[in-house]
């Protein structure tokens, strides 16, 4: 559960070769486990591009859409009425 640790590791990764679909996905759950659903979408989108060009291994498109719908909900402002 040290998911810093664990980012700061797949980061590091990625910089040496040609990382596989698997890297950024375990980066998007790393992220996600830290409640950081930009980052955590960000990799998720990322990790289905590169997997449909492998072997089409990981698909996170619903998890995608629901983030994308959370995100959107959470960056709306309540509007208040002031009497």
């Amino acid at each position: 559960k040290n998911y810093d640790e664990c980012i700061k590791k797949y980061l590091k990764v990625l910089q040496f070769g040609n990382p596989k679909a698997f890297v950024y996905a375990r980066l998007a759950t790393c992220y996600f486990r830290k409640f950081d659903k930009k980052k955590a979408l960000d990799y998720m989108i990322v990790t289905n591009y590169i997997s449909a060009h492998e072997n089409g291994e990981f698909d996170f498109t619903e998890l995608i859409n629901k983030l994308k719908e959370e995100i959107n909900e959470g960056n709306k402002k309540t509007s208040k009425t002031v009497f």
